[in-house]
């Protein structure tokens, strides 16, 4: 017997970022968002959002572009919550402070990843 398929829960749009729909979550967004993971410390990502999420040298790296953004700073390899959003963040290897952030929500993981290296 084939196994039964399903609907993915996790639903994602692009619209100048990636936005988790459903929740406030965007991703690397050039817009602004009430809540955006930086992934690195390249300035276009930096636009003028409600509240960043970031790793504490990605954090200090952007920090005289946040436009008086609230900060998350999240270690790597610390699991948390906000809301029913289930958050780790974990090394890309790009540049200092870059990171993926694996996202459980709905019963359902994701891993975004901006740049990243393999070395």
């Amino acid at each position: 017997m084939a196994p039964r398929r399903t609907t993915p829960s996790i639903r994602i749009e692009y619209n100048r970022g990636l936005h988790l729909l459903g929740t406030v979550l965007w991703f690397d967004a050039v817009r602004r968002a009430d809540l955006c993971f930086l992934s690195h410390a390249h300035l276009r990502q930096a636009a003028p959002h409600r509240k960043i999420l970031a790793t504490p040298a990605t954090a200090a790296l952007v920090r005289p572009r946040l436009h008086k953004a609230r900060t998350l700073v999240c270690p790597y390899h610390r699991p948390f919550a906000l809301g029913e959003l289930g958050l780790m963040l974990i090394p890309a290897g790009h540049i200092a402070g870059s990171a993926q952030l694996v996202v459980e929500y709905r019963s359902e993981r994701l891993i975004y990843t901006g740049h990243f290296s393999l070395s």
